[in-house]
C-alpha cells in the first residue's frame, strides 16, 4: 500500500483509464490528492499544462 502523498491528474474525457478506473486508484491511495482535467483526454499534461502546472504547485506547497 502506497503512503505518501501522491498527485492524481485525470481527464475527464479519457478514452483509456475513465471515471472507474480513476475512482478505483484514487480510493487505492490513502493519501491521493486527486484533480480531474474536465477537458482532457489521456494526455492533460499536453492539452492543458496550465491546469497541470497549477495542480503539481498546489499539491505540494508547504
Amino acid at each position: 500500500v502506497v503512503q505518501a502523498r501522491t498527485l492524481i491528474i485525470a481527464g475527464a474525457c479519457d478514452p483509456l483509464f475513465g471515471a472507474a478506473h480513476q475512482q478505483a486508484l484514487q480510493s487505492a491511495l490513502a493519501e491521493a490528492v486527486f484533480v480531474r482535467a474536465e477537458s482532457c483526454g489521456h494526455n492533460p499534461h499536453w492539452e492543458d499544462p496550465v491546469l497541470v502546472a497549477k495542480a503539481i504547485i498546489e499539491a505540494f506547497e508547504v
